[in-house]
């Protein structure tokens, strides 16, 4: 026992220090790349959520901890008619404009809660009202999810650091409907195991894109991201997964990642909703909650999310928050450069 707990206490160390990966292999202390050192929880401070004008018009849930949720299995799946979509598309636009503005300015040394005020005052400056606020209790206008942080990450003091990577996943409610995006950045130099990740994640999101058509079911959405993680060697995270939008945040139907039978429902023409694959490096043992009842994290394997919202068309499928210059296999095809963000 004595020994096991010396080799714990090595290892802690260690990984303080820089000289483990989070994947518990041996790295070069003096190299620009590895893999991050393992976040403590609530290390870092949290501040209230930011103001919201009073004129600007509220979600139901705001204020409301009793707001009733959707049954995301069962529930009639909506179908929008043109007004909707119209408010859809605006919705859509807005947040899609936001993640790119937050994602430009992502660099080394800001903490996640500089983009939180980033991304809820280009929101609120819209006349819009940042959806996570308040919604069931999320303290903040985004959530941030750093390096081994699967969803939900809550933005605090913590600077980001060299070699970490991020998502920002930002949702606005404008003119009576939700929309919901998310997108990568990386700071500086990544390993290169976390940026095939994060190329290979994109490229996940963009197959399960493509089945997507009116008489297609929602379950063969599961099997395309489940088929590109595999060819790709990665993991999905089973745990969580897209769902129907419109006048509220998560509406029928759930889309699940991985190969599935239980979302068997076909896709009709204006029927909305969203595509989130989140892809891991390893499969986890476990995943961890943390104290603030939102964060989702593993004990250090790193993972990767892209989301979309997307309307069927008559023909096909239209992405609502698809963002000037982005491809759909990870890469600038002119300047061989990643089309998400990486700050120097």
């Amino acid at each position: 026992r004595r020994v096991h707990g010396i080799l714990q206490m090595n290892i802690l160390r260690c990984l303080k220090r820089g000289l483990l990966n989070s994947a518990g292999r041996r790295g070069n202390q003096n190299s620009r790349i590895y893999y991050t050192p393992m976040l403590t929880p609530g290390e870092y401070k949290v501040t209230p959520a930011r103001k919201v004008p009073d004129h600007i018009p509220r979600p139901g849930y705001a204020g409301n901890p009793k707001y009733p949720r959707h049954d995301l299995y069962k529930g009639s799946i909506h179908i929008a008619n043109d007004e909707h979509i119209s408010k859809m598309k605006s919705s859509a636009k807005l947040v899609s404009q936001t993640l790119s503005l937050a994602l430009s300015k992502v660099k080394e040394g800001m903490t996640t809660d500089e983009i939180d005020e980033i991304v809820h005052n280009n929101i609120i400056n819209a006349g819009a009202y940042p959806s996570p606020i308040d919604y069931y209790g999320f303290p903040k206008s985004v959530c941030t999810s750093v390096n081994e942080v699967v969803v939900h990450g809550i933005p605090d003091f913590r600077p980001l650091k060299k070699g970490d990577y991020v998502n920002v996943d930002i949702t606005c409610y404008l003119n009576g409907v939700h929309g919901d995006t998310s997108g990568m950045a990386i700071i500086g130099e990544v390993h290169p195991d976390i940026y095939k990740l994060i190329v290979n994640t994109k490229r996940a999101l963009y197959a399960a894109i493509k089945v997507c058509k009116p008489g297609a079911k929602f379950c063969d959405i599961g099997d395309a991201i489940h088929a590109s993680a595999s060819k790709s060697g990665y993991f999905v995270c089973e745990h969580y997964g897209g769902h129907g939008i419109g006048k509220d945040m998560h509406m029928p139907p759930i889309i699940l990642n991985q190969r599935n039978r239980i979302i068997t429902a076909e896709m009709k023409e204006g029927m909305i909703f969203t595509i989130e694959p989140v892809l891991l490096l390893e499969r986890p043992k476990r995943y961890y909650s943390w104290e603030d009842n939102w964060t989702l994290s593993t004990n250090g394997i790193p993972s990767a999310q892209w989301e979309h919202t997307l309307l069927i068309t008559q023909n096909g499928v239209e992405i609502l928050t698809k963002r000037e210059g982005e491809t759909e296999d990870g890469m600038n095809q002119h300047k061989k450069q990643p089309y998400f963000h990486c700050s120097k």
